[in-house]
């Protein structure tokens, strides 16, 4: 009866696209298969191996218990980034013992990021703020992590050129943000994902390289250096790849605005 009202009134309901695989909740003891499948709808394609293998399934059995709560995704994007400013000054340290524990508080950083996007889909609070919030948030950890590495450098031999090397780093790192920000972000609109490539339009095989390098399983590596206390070795391969990689985005963009023309 109460279909027939709604027929009378909105119409006949219109049909559900064949990608759509409809999951009916009767009762209590559907739920559970429901979360399920929401939960695993939260896995983006975008993610990296690790990501996806490691930090997604922990941040999901997070964002699950988070979801009846009152938390939000912005309080989930500050909550990751003070653990990663947390772990920034163990850095400044030589020992194993210390760039190890800064390692895990990066980890713990990137495994709680992921909480806010997913909070956001199952709250229905996705926006932009949201978006950029968890951008910037991302990359003033990553730069600040950069920036005590060089100054741990310095400080253990006595000599500057680590800080050259950290500023390299910092530089390319906000530099790469800046001009994603500016070509891809900024001109979008609506409520989709914010950030999903380094390209406005995703498609070849280059675009495809710098977006899996963009993704942040380096992080394992900065934990395999710092266990032995030689996370400053990772400033240096990102001192001279992140400036290579601004300058391959500087590259793709040009590329692509000579193949559409003047027009």
């Amino acid at each position: 009866m109460a279909i027939e009202r709604l027929t009378s009134r909105l119409g006949p309901p219109a049909p559900l696209p064949a990608t759509i695989d409809p999951l009916v909740v009767f009762g209590p003891g559907d739920v559970p298969a429901a979360e399920r499948r929401l939960l695993r709808a939260l896995v983006k394609d975008t993610d990296g191996f690790m990501a996806r293998h490691v930090e997604r399934p922990i941040s999901l059995a997070v964002s699950r218990r988070l979801a009846p709560t009152a938390v939000t995704p912005n309080q989930m994007t500050l909550i990751s980034v003070a653990i990663g400013l947390l772990g920034a000054p163990c850095f400044l340290s030589s020992t194993a013992a210390w760039q190890t524990l800064g390692a895990l508080l990066f980890l713990a950083h990137s495994i709680l990021d992921g909480c806010d996007g997913e909070l956001a889909r199952l709250k229905f609070k996705q926006s932009r703020w949201v978006g950029l919030l968890d951008f910037w948030g991302d990359n003033v950890v990553h730069s600040v992590i950069f920036a005590c590495m060089a100054i741990g450098w310095s400080g253990a031999n006595g000599q500057a050129w680590p800080l050259l090397l950290g500023l390299a780093a910092v530089m390319g790192t906000l530099g790469s943000a800046g001009f994603v920000y500016w070509r891809t972000m900024r001109p979008k609109s609506g409520i989709g994902p914010l950030y999903t490539s380094v390209s406005a339009e995703p498609d070849g095989r280059f675009t495809q390289m710098l977006d899996a390098l963009s993704r942040r399983d380096f992080i394992y590596l900065v934990l395999a250096l710092a266990l032995f206390g030689r996370a400053d070795w990772f400033l240096l391969l990102t001192a001279i790849g992140a400036p290579i990689f601004l300058f391959l985005l500087i590259f793709l963009a040009t590329r692509k605005g000579q193949a559409k023309g003047p027009g």
